[in-house]
């Protein structure tokens, strides 16, 4: 990072330029989380900082403001948003002020992880379940596909399919689940993936039906 000489500023903290990112989750969480990052060394008394986020750069949104100590060391800034916001932004920018003035990191634009969501679970009999569920790319060609599991640490994905690489509207695939064990409970995640790395999103649950 490069950051903004403090000499420019009587008493004001010197933002970095900030580092934003998708950090998903691990595995079998229900929800992706993106972070806004950055740094500054708050010099100055009173310093506090927040990020500006949009689609463009006119931003629109701001995230939480956070305060620091009076220090003369570099300190990390790290705020996380959730995957409504996350799935829209693609510019943040870091502001830090302090009792003298207030500063702009400058503009960073960025490509997402993708995003799934398990809409539906129907057609449930003994053995098979159709599932219906929805990808946003954000930018990149992505693909999706299901993970599903039961208690008894059974794990299984079907196969992948294409969905696109449409940055502002949600891709819509199905596929079914076959040779599933009678009254069984099966969790089933969506999985999407693009350059950008791969994210487990929702969990629903359901439950085959018994035999005769």
């Amino acid at each position: 990072m490069t950051c903004l000489p403090e000499s420019i500023f009587t008493g004001l903290s010197a933002p970095c330029r900030p580092i934003c990112f998708s950090y998903p989750r691990p595995p079998f969480n229900s929800d992706s989380v993106l972070f806004l990052n950055g740094a500054t060394t708050p010099v100055g008394d009173g310093t506090c900082y927040c990020f500006q986020y949009g689609p463009d750069t006119t931003y629109g949104s701001f995230t939480i403001t956070n305060c620091l100590d009076t220090d003369t060391n570099p300190a990390s800034l790290s705020i996380p948003l959730s995957p409504a916001f996350a799935a829209t932004m693609h510019h943040c920018q870091l502001l830090v002020w302090d009792d003298y003035s207030i500063q702009h990191g400058g503009d960073v634009t960025y490509n997402t992880q993708p995003i799934p969501y398990i809409l539906s679970v129907t057609n449930i009999n003994t053995n098979s379940a159709a599932v219906y569920a929805e990808a946003k790319a954000n930018g990149s060609p992505t693909w999706a596909w299901l993970f599903y599991y039961t208690d008894n640490s059974f794990q299984s994905f079907t196969a992948s399919q294409f969905v696109g690489s449409d940055p502002s509207n949600w891709a819509s695939f199905e596929q079914a689940l076959h040779q599933l064990l009678p009254g069984t409970t099966y969790h089933v995640q969506g999985v999407a993936s693009n350059s950008y790395g791969a994210v487990y999103g929702n969990v629903r649950t359901f439950q085959t039906a018994y035999g005769p």
